[in-house]
């Protein structure tokens, strides 16, 4: 949105300038709205990377699982030292703890002191094809399976 409005006010000031007598004034206003408008995308990508810096445990994925929504959007990582993480994304994690696998049969379990937003510290999905699929209703729901490398397919 910075980025649009900046370009949009830069532009303003470049036509204008086309049409001015004295030309100074609004080129020296299109080159101060586009050098703001390019500090400021840069200053909140620095700031989203420090807020949310990538994930470091990715190459140690054994399962994921995503859901894509404006509100409500899920990223399941499991990993292979028995780990888990839940979050918006790979970047932004909200819950982890432990998981075990029997069957089909995904089990997390939360780490002590914290659990889902029903309250509940633990919860099923069943491996069914490509989805996840949560057998109680913590508010994960159904997840699409991205990486799989259970052998449970």
């Amino acid at each position: 949105m910075i980025g649009l409005v900046g370009i949009l006010a830069t532009l303003i000031f470049l036509v204008l300038s086309l049409f001015k007598k004295i030309r100074k004034g609004q080129l020296q206003n299109a080159g101060v709205t586009f050098l703001t408008s390019m500090v400021l995308i840069l200053l909140i990508t620095g700031l989203e990377f420090l807020m949310h810096p990538s994930n470091k445990r990715l190459d140690q994925l054994v399962l994921t699982g995503h859901r894509e929504a404006p509100l409500g959007a899920y990223w399941l990582g499991v990993y292979n030292d028995g780990t888990w993480e839940l979050g918006q994304s790979s970047r932004e994690i909200v819950f982890s703890g432990h998981y075990t696998i029997s069957g089909d049969t995904l089990r997390l379990k939360t780490r002590y002191g914290t659990a889902f937003g029903n309250g509940a510290t633990s919860t099923d999905l069943v491996i069914h094809n490509d989805d996840l699929l949560e057998v109680k209703n913590t508010g994960i729901k159904a997840l699409k399976i991205g990486v799989n490398k259970l052998g449970n397919e």
